[in-house]
């Protein structure tokens, strides 16, 4: 249906790991805004993740009859040569609170590591558009 993808370079990065969250930047993928939340403490809202991605339905123009999306997100950080693959379907609502690749290596990873630069990509897919 629609695809995109974002790249987000946090300069910096270890000065700002007390922020708790990074926001960056947000994109679009067709019709719908996203943007990828960084969360430093791994944080248990909505659950333990370091990574989360989100749908920004106040900036993007959601059709009110749209149920559910389903989309393919791929998530990597060049500098922890990460790469990891997942596919979601859930309700508009559930999107607001965002997904993330659920991967305890990359939570581990992204406090473990103590370079000054730190690049994320996202690619996402929107497979499935669901209205009544």
């Amino acid at each position: 249906m629609a695809t995109g993808s974002s790249t987000w370079q946090i300069r910096s990065f270890q000065a700002r790991r007390d922020e708790g969250c990074i926001y960056g930047p947000e994109f679009k993928v067709g019709n719908y805004f996203f943007q990828l939340h960084l969360h430093l403490g791994a944080s248990a809202w909505p659950k333990p993740d370091a990574m989360y991605l989100a749908l920004l339905t106040e900036i993007g123009n959601v059709p009110d009859d749209v149920l559910s999306l389903r989309i393919r997100a791929t998530f990597s950080i060049a500098e922890l040569q990460y790469k990891h693959r997942v596919e979601w379907k859930d309700s508009i609502d559930r999107w607001r609170g965002g997904f993330g690749p659920g991967d305890p290596e990359l939570t581990n990873a992204i406090r473990q590591y103590h370079g000054d630069d730190l690049s994320l990509m996202v690619a996402v897919e929107v497979l499935e558009v669901e209205t009544p």
